[in-house]
């Protein structure tokens, strides 16, 4: 079954569980420079191999890689693949303000994509768009 992870990859952890009849090993079949493996190899037996994004994916689109589990003695590997989404795509919630109801003075961002703002409470009432 393929995973996703979404495009902000901060707290994002996926565990693979399977049973291997012999020692085993993973590995990336090309090279990533945002996703992690661990552990990559492995006895027989019950396994788990955690799967975790270390790095934001700030492109417009999304990005793939493919993790092959080999098992000593088997003709063909297990192939898992991972996606992440791009970061236009997550959903971020912005807060503004802090618990005293104070407002902040000014809020500044950038966006790749679409950008869907929802007020809540007394700032709707404060709202000034600069372009």
């Amino acid at each position: 079954e393929p995973i996703t992870f979404e495009g902000i990859a901060e707290g994002q952890e996926i565990e693979i569980h399977f049973v291997a009849g012999a020692p085993w090993t993973a590995t990336f079949t090309s090279s990533n420079n945002w996703l992690s493996a661990s552990p990559t190899q492995g006895k027989a037996g019950e396994a788990t191999i955690r799967i975790t994004p270390y790095s934001d994916n700030r492109s417009t689109n999304p990005r793939s890689a493919e993790l092959m589990v080999l098992v000593d003695g088997e003709d063909l590997p297990f192939l898992v693949k991972i996606t992440q989404l791009s970061a236009a795509e997550s959903d971020l919630e912005i807060i503004l303000g802090d618990t005293t109801r104070e407002a902040c003075d000014e809020f500044d961002f950038e966006s790749l994509g679409e950008v869907v703002l929802t007020l809540k409470d007394r700032f709707s009432l404060y709202l000034f768009c600069k372009y």
